[in-house]
């Protein structure tokens, strides 16, 4: 780290001026004193200085000096003259508390209102902050329901939706009916949305307060759910990936990934979050703009044909399975060698089941095919593969019958040489940001890093005879599914996206910096883990560990996908060793040996292997 001298200039990179951070106990701030030789105080605690004058802190968070705006102060002194800077930033929002003595209630703590989905089965929950100890109450239409105090202040209770309404919901609004008629009950059909009024009222008898809600609601028919097509919406950001992600949870990481087009049975609506019913048992949530609804509802079933494999040009094996209607379905990775394709909602009737060409032309990746009926109308597809899986993609598309076909691609292995494994492959090196990407403590941004990383290791790759893919060669932002699909039509082999690390607020840095390598399908795992061990021998900082991550460029089914996260940008001396050449150097020999030793693994394991 080159020494500086000279009088302070200071600045604070992280937090930002008047940004809101997220925690009001400790947190950490860097940025830089200009000159190594200053001597720096925050809020009266001393705090190291580089000798490149970058500074990171783990301080107290200062007492608001009013409202939620907190002061830090910096104190920075040397030979060069002293610095002063005041830096506020803005503390997370207290809670609501009503005036002392009063009765009151939470604006912000009642349930939102957005747009619901529910069956009359469902419960309508509700959860409020109110002044402890009192009495509250909502009124839903003609049902009142009763709060219980379950903490301090917090009242949650909760009732079905039928105890709502005064009579079944319609399934239609029936224009000859009288206008009482219509209005005396809540709508069926997400295509029919009705505003459920609702008043809370907090009480201790003599004194009270009141909010008022309006909730837009569909009740559903639970015999007649509707029917929705997903569809993934062209992000101008992003681009497209063909796939639309489920969540088991409204906000939880994405564990399905759906061909795009496939139709499902939509029982619950919560904002901008849609629940599908896959099994009796089993659900998943995408977003709202993933779906779009049509005019069916009812029972969705498809029955599944006979299964037809074929070799396609450029080392493909597609296996063709014809279904009478799109329904969801998902690929599990089970061991090595071996997938399970998962459709919700069918019914096998599957007789026969064609491999193409004979397996001893060598031709097909295919060992064989077997098919199951599983409880909740669920079809499985075992698929065992000659070889460990290299990649595979599901889309829907029109069958040779005009019908819809779920096509499942299994790319074949690259022929890898055993004497120079890198000879002939083609890598796809992608720079990680812009958008967005993290600052070190001397304003160093993430994308330039990564972007010089990639450049080095390019140039690496191309002296040992592979053929490298840069997805950003310049400082220009650039989608996340634009790179994965910029990789799939250059015929990559292998992804490596490269990123350096940060930490979100209220976390203790020192002692958390080091390097991590993220993967998100089993068969990238044994890439990850090489890589990381090449990255941890050539930089030699702490070992992370290898992660599974929900990461959008490692899911990346076609081909071993992975994130690198060689560094730390926040830390003063990881950020400086980034901005040279021997440690961007070092950065990419780590990931040029990960790579080679995990291409030349695969041929130790599968033996030659030949076109």
């Amino acid at each position: 780290m080159s020494p500086v001298t000279g009088s302070p200039a200071l600045r604070v990179q992280y937090p930002r001026s008047l940004d809101r951070i997220a925690v009001r106990d400790s947190n950490f701030i860097f940025g830089t004193v200009g000159t190594g030789d200053a001597e720096l105080r925050i809020n009266g605690v001393r705090v190291p200085v580089e000798a490149n004058g970058a500074f990171l802190a783990w301080l107290a968070v200062p007492t608001p000096s009013r409202d939620d705006t907190a002061e830090y102060i910096l104190v920075a002194s040397g030979p060069g003259g002293v610095e002063t800077l005041r830096h506020r930033v803005r503390l997370p929002a207290e809670p609501f508390e009503g005036p002392p003595g009063a009765v009151w209630i939470d604006p912000a703590s009642l349930p939102a209102e957005i747009e619901r989905w529910l069956t009359p089965a469902d419960p309508l929950e509700f959860s409020v902050r109110a002044t402890p100890g009192i009495s509250v109450s909502v009124a839903l239409g003609d049902a009142t329901l009763a709060l219980q105090e379950a903490d301090s202040g917090v009242y949650r209770g909760s009732l079905l939706i039928r105890e709502i309404l005064d009579r079944p919901c319609t399934t239609a609004r029936d224009p000859a009916a009288g206008s009482e008629a219509r209005d005396s009950a809540l709508s069926c059909g997400p295509g029919q949305v009705d505003t459920l009024e609702a008043r809370v009222v907090a009480t201790d008898g003599p004194r009270q307060a009141v909010e008022r809600r309006r909730y837009p609601l569909a009740v559903l028919d639970p015999e007649a759910l509707p029917i929705v097509a997903l569809v993934e919406k062209p992000d101008p950001v992003h681009g497209s990936s063909g796939v639309v992600p489920g969540r088991p949870t409204p906000y939880g990481p994405y564990r399905w990934l759906f061909p795009d087009g496939a139709l499902g049975q939509a029982d619950r609506r919560l904002g901008d979050r849609v629940r599908l019913r896959l099994a009796p048992d089993l659900e998943t949530w995408v977003t709202a703009d993933h779906v779009v609804v049509g005019e069916a509802s009812g029972d969705l079933e498809a029955r599944v044909g006979w299964i037809e494999a074929e070799e396609r040009p450029g080392g493909v094996t597609a296996v063709r399975i014809p279904l009478d209607r799109p329904v969801p379905a998902h690929v599990e990775e089970l061991e090595e060698g071996m997938l399970r394709l998962i459709l919700y909602g069918a019914l096998g009737e599957t007789e026969r089941m064609a491999y193409g060409r004979s397996e001893s032309t060598g031709a097909s990746e295919l060992q064989s095919l077997a098919w199951a009926q599983r409880p909740g109308r669920l079809y499985e597809l075992t698929v065992r593969l000659v070889r460990p899986v290299w990649g595979y993609r599901l889309t829907y598309t029109k069958g040779r019958s005009g019908r819809p076909e779920l096509l499942l691609e299994l790319r074949k292995p690259p022929a890898v040489d055993a004497a120079a494994p890198l000879h002939g492959r083609r890598i796809a090196v992608d720079a990680g940001h812009p958008p967005v990407g993290s600052f070190g403590p001397t304003g160093f941004f993430e994308g330039d890093a990564n972007l010089a990383i990639a450049h080095r290791l390019a140039a690496l790759l191309e002296e040992a005879g592979a053929e490298p893919i840069l997805t950003r060669r310049d400082t220009l932002p650039l989608g996340l599914y634009e790179r994965t699909g910029l990789a799939v039509r250059a015929g990559a082999d292998l992804f490596v996206s490269i990123h350096n690390n940060a930490l979100p607020d209220g976390i203790r840095p020192f002692g958390e910096e080091g390097t991590s390598t993220y993967y998100y399908h089993p068969h990238s795992r044994a890439l990850a883990q090489a890589v990381q061990t090449g990255m941890l021998a050539s930089m030699g900082l702490q070992d992370l560990g290898i992660r599974w991550g929900s990461f959008a460029v490692a899911r990346l089914r076609w081909m071993p996908s992975i994130l690198a996260e060689g560094a730390f940008m926040m830390f003063p001396r990881q950020e400086a060793a980034l901005k040279t050449r021997e440690f961007q150097d070092a950065y990419a020999r780590g990931v040029l040996w990960g790579i080679e030793e995990f291409l030349r693994g695969y041929v130790r394991e599968e033996g030659s292997q030949e076109e």
